[in-house]
This record gives structure tokens, sequence and C-alpha cells, in this order.
């Protein structure tokens, strides 16, 4: 055998094969890090049937990165039409995670094909990724810190560093997952059938960006859910901890809407649009709803687009 051949079989012995872990199956919500203050998940097919979809997947194709990873699953051919995430972050740091889900992407050749076509859109080499098992779940960690962890053949989690050791802690013990709290609670709220929503634990630095709506001094969460079919539905609920400011939120934000309705058509906006939005609640909570008619939706797509 030539030295060249040696050396090859011998690094080809030393590449460890290709394991298959366990995998767990848990809920995305249960990964999410205690300390995150920011929490959206959508359902991708949902979007992109949207009329708001093209105004999205604009923004999406600006970013380098978002366009390099999408079209990573569309060239696996990823099951995008099923299709779920789940994005948490903070407002103190640039720390975030995800965990996607989508039939097979769990599959170790998928996440190699998605690297690889990542590193053809932006560049760079994509090298041969190592994985290794961790307890259930295989990891191999990412370039800058962090690790990217396949939870089971279904699901992916791409955790920022330091989050990654709280999120491994999350998948190998129950008890350090995120199941009550504010966060939790929301995140329960939402429910699995939405099509988009958004939690937020708001902090003083965000309640500083309200300081001039009264009541809000303090507002603690806030919940959104998003239907979306040929028309758009808004279901909010806006957390206080005490009920004086509740109650005066209630109040003045509907005068504010009101006193922002005439500039409506300035912005290129039907005049009538928030006329469906309305506000109730009771106690320390806030709660408001809102329908946009498909007639109005284009106008508000391609107002959303040119901001």
């Amino acid at each position: 055998m030539s030295r060249t051949a040696f050396l090859a079989v011998t690094l080809l012995a030393a590449v460890p094969a290709c394991k298959t872990a366990k995998g767990v199956d848990i809920e995305a919500s249960a990964l999410v890090p205690k300390d995150a203050s920011l929490v959206v998940g959508f359902e991708l097919d949902a979007l992109g049937k949207s009329p708001l979809g093209g105004t999205l997947a604009s923004s999406m194709a600006e970013d380098p990165e978002t366009k390099a990873l999408f079209d990573g699953f569309e060239n696996c051919e990823v099951d995008l039409e099923h299709l779920e995430a789940l994005v948490a972050g903070s407002f103190t740091s640039e720390t975030y995670m995800a965990v996607i889900e989508s039939p097979g992407l769990g599959e170790e050749s998928v996440v190699r094909c998605i690297e690889r076509e990542i590193g053809k859109a932006t560049g760079e080499s994509s090298g041969i990724i190592m994985f290794e098992t961790k307890g259930d779940v295989r990891i191999t960690p990412q370039e800058g810190g962090g690790h990217l962890i396949i939870l089971n053949k279904n699901a992916i989690v791409i955790a920022d560093a330091p989050w990654d050791d709280e999120v491994l802690a999350a998948i190998e013990n129950a008890e350090k997952r995120n199941t009550d709290g504010p966060m939790a609670t929301m995140m329960k709220e939402a429910g699995s059938d939405t099509d988009v929503w958004m939690a937020a634990s708001i902090g003083s630095m965000e309640r500083a960006e309200f300081s001039d709506v009264p009541g809000s001094a303090t507002l603690e969460t806030v919940l959104m859910k998003i239907g979306l079919g040929d028309g758009v539905t808004l279901d909010a609920s806006f957390g206080f901890t005490a009920e004086s400011d509740a109650e005066q939120f209630r109040t003045a934000v509907p005068a504010l809407v009101g006193m922002a309705k005439p500039e409506l058509p300035g912005a290129g906006l039907p005049a009538d649009l928030l006329d469906t939005l309305e506000f109730g609640g009771e106690g320390n909570s806030v709660t408001a709803s809102w329908s946009v008619k498909p007639d109005a939706l284009a106008g508000l797509a391609t107002t959303l687009g040119a901001m």
C-alpha cells in the first residue's frame, strides 16, 4: 500500500461512524432559557400563503444569513409546508436560541446538506461537521460558540453561548425546563394552533419606550397571537403589576388610537383600518382584538414593505 493510501485509510478510520442517538420528544417552549425576554413562534406555510408573506420574505432576503438558511432548506428538500419555528432572545443581550421542526429535518444527512448549502451561499467553506452524542441527542459546536443540537429526527436546536449549556441541561433534566413563570404561562396561552405569536417580558428599558402612555409604568408582559388567512386577526394581552395602571392604560390607549386615525390616509392606509380595534380586560390585564379585512390587507402589506 502506498503511503498516501495508508494515510487516507488511517484518516477514514479515525472519523467516528455515524451514530443515531435516541432523541428527545419535548415541547420547544420547555427549552427556552428562563431569562429569555422575547419569544416568537410561527408556522412557515401560514406566513407564505398570507399576503403579508411576500413582505416578510423580502425583509428576510435582506439578511444574508437568513436567506442562506432558507435557501439551504429549499435546496436540501426540507418539508417547508410543515416547518414550524420558535426563536427566543433577550432585550439586554444578543444571545438567542431557536427550535426548528419539520419532518426529517433532524436527519444528520439533511443537517450536513444545509450546512454545505449555507457555505456555498455565504462563500465560506462548511468543512466536515463532527457530531458527538451527548445523552440522548447529537450535538456539534458552532463557529463563534454555541451548539447545533439534533433534538430528534424531526427537530433541531440552534443555541448561542452561553444559552447552549442551559438548553442542554433542560434536554437532560425535566426539572431544568421552562414550565413556570410569566414567560412559560404566555407560551402556553399562545397554543399550538396559532399561525404567529410573540411573547415578551417587559423590563425597565422597554417600559421607557412606553413612558408617554399612561399606566405603562408597571407593564410587565405582552402576548400577541396573529391569525393569518384571507385577512389578519390579532389578539393581544398586556399584564400589569398594578390594577390602577392597567385601568389607566385601558382608557388611554383607545384615545391615542382615535388621535392616530386621521393620519392613516396620508400613510397610504385605509381610513377605517383601526375601526375594528377594541380594548377590554379586567383587573391587572388589558386585552385587545383587531381584524384586518382582505381588501385592506394588500395596502397594509405594501405600506409595511416600504417602511
